[in-house]
């Protein structure tokens, strides 16, 4: 069992990893805005 839970771990880390890559080559805020900014895209 504990494998599979690593295995899933793994799987989630690289997802998470795929995905903040794809939004900042979108040009896309990665985590919250700072104070005083909105994260959208006006357009």
């Amino acid at each position: 069992m504990s494998s599979i839970a690593k295995l899933y771990s793994r799987n989630l880390a690289n997802e998470v990893i795929k995905g903040m890559g794809e939004k900042a080559r979108n040009d896309g805020t990665l985590g919250k805005a700072s104070l005083g900014y909105v994260s959208a895209r006006e357009g």
